[in-house]
């Protein structure tokens, strides 16, 4: 799990809710470091689905993410170059990879006090949106009630 110096875990809620109120999070470089369309093409490639080119190119485009951030023409690049890889593969399975992504390469990488911010919103029946580059196809599960 990422350290994070100074993090506060609130137990109890600052505030109550208030009506029509939500919290979004940004997945990618905000509630974990990285992108999570990353790890997606980690365990694709665990599967054979490219080649080692293909995953050194993505490799690269997540390291310049992580080192300066989001850049459009990287995130539409990524988006397509997964949604050509998807083609062709049931929905089922894709579900199925996403929740493995999840659990083995995603939750580990949360960071603590975003989660514990999520978390308190959830607590005061704020609704909680997380936000991604990742295509809708493609989605890593978060499982109902996490953030």
């Amino acid at each position: 799990m990422p350290v994070e110096k100074n993090a506060v875990v609130a137990t109890a809620p600052a505030a109550t809710q208030q009506h029509g109120e939500a919290a979004f999070f940004d997945v990618d470089n905000t509630l974990m470091k990285g992108a999570s369309l990353f790890h997606v093409a980690r365990k694709m490639y665990e599967r054979r689905a490219f080649t080692l080119s293909q995953a050194a190119g993505f490799a690269w485009k997540q390291f310049k993410f992580v080192l300066r951030g989001e850049k459009m023409e990287d995130v539409h690049s990524v988006r397509d170059s997964a949604l050509i890889l998807a083609a062709g593969i049931k929905v089922s399975d894709i579900k199925e990879l996403g929740e493995e992504v999840y659990d083995e390469m995603i939750e580990s990488r949360i960071w603590p006090g975003t989660k514990a911010l999520a978390e308190q919103h959830l607590r005061v029946g704020r609704k909680v949106w997380l936000v991604t580059a990742t295509p809708s196809k493609l989605p890593p599960s978060f499982p109902r009630g996490s953030a």
